[in-house]
């Protein structure tokens, strides 16, 4: 029968133990949160999406992407906050939106963008405008519409 004794120092073992609590802690705060990978994934997906919105010229992209031409320059840009709860013309607005794709549901009470662009040559011969809804860089919805009180109002892809 073989023994083996050691004799323990207390305090180098509470200092080894303490040293690898500490690595352990920095390793742990050191290392991506999962909300920072998703929130990378989300960016990721949506720079690869053709409905990328972050400057003008990808707003202009889109929108040539859909057929349509506008002036270089929106008329205005605001920022719209999309209602809680949808009375029914926000109802009616958002089948709009279904028609085309989107669904403003999924926004309900966020603050987005609405860039607003005069559209240019088209074939009505009104004064034709182009909206785009904007949110964390990609278009949630919009809508081509004339300024006439008996005019149209149609989805981007209508």
């Amino acid at each position: 029968m073989v023994i083996f004794t050691a004799k323990v120092n207390k305090k180098r073992i509470l200092a080894i133990l303490a040293i690898a609590a500490i690595v352990a802690a920095a390793l742990l705060l050191a290392r991506p949160k999962q909300e920072e990978y998703l929130a990378d994934e989300v960016l990721a997906k949506v720079m690869r999406s053709e409905r990328y919105a972050e400057t003008n010229d990808d707003r202009l992209q889109y929108i040539d992407s859909l057929g349509y031409s506008v002036q270089s320059e929106p008329l205005s840009q605001q920022e719209v906050v999309i209602p809680e709860t949808f009375d029914a013309t926000y109802e009616q607005y958002n089948a709009l939106q279904k028609e085309s794709g989107f669904d403003l549901e999924k926004y309900a009470g966020k603050t987005v963008s609405q860039y607003v662009y005069a559209v240019t040559g088209d074939e009505s011969g009104q004064d034709v405008r182009l909206e785009l809804l904007v949110y964390k860089n990609e278009v949630i919805g919009g809508s081509v519409y004339t300024v006439a009180l008996d005019g149209f109002m149609r989805g981007l892809t209508s």
